[in-house]
């Protein structure tokens, strides 16, 4: 089988496999010892509670988007959730035993939205402070 697919003439290439896998062969880099950790995307919702479902595990998100679809990337390691592109809230991947489940530290990354952007969010008295600060 090999002898016949990899001397035929390939229809993209027009090359024998076999022959250009000879010449890429030098190049080629060994596997890194540990596989990347891809994790998975999945679309959810913000319940009243402030938090979204995966695994069988509760994961919390801002109060200011209850009632949203949002994305979930799960890892072997972490859950961070996602509002379009923008990060709202990580955590570690959930415990085993739910002594370790209740334990869980969830950091919320989230900025305030801008007045002017909005119409909503900051006062008009914080919101010139802001405009005035230093980035």
């Amino acid at each position: 089988m090999l002898e016949e697919a990899g001397t035929r003439i390939h229809g993209t290439t027009r090359e024998q496999p076999l022959e250009r896998f000879l010449i890429e062969k030098p190049l080629l880099q060994a596997l890194p010892d540990i596989a990347p950790d891809l994790g998975s995307w999945n679309r959810v919702k913000l319940h009243r509670d402030c938090h979204v479902k995966f695994d069988h595990s509760l994961y919390s998100a801002p109060f200011t988007l209850v009632g949203q679809r949002l994305w979930l990337r799960a890892t072997d390691t972490t859950v961070s959730i996602f509002q379009d592109y923008r990060l709202v809230a990580a955590t570690c991947a959930a415990a085993s035993t739910v002594s370790d489940a209740l334990s869980l530290i969830i950091c919320h990354h989230m900025r305030a939205p801008s007045s002017r952007a909005t119409g909503a969010g900051v006062s008009s008295r914080h919101s010139a402070s802001a405009r005035t600060a230093p980035r």
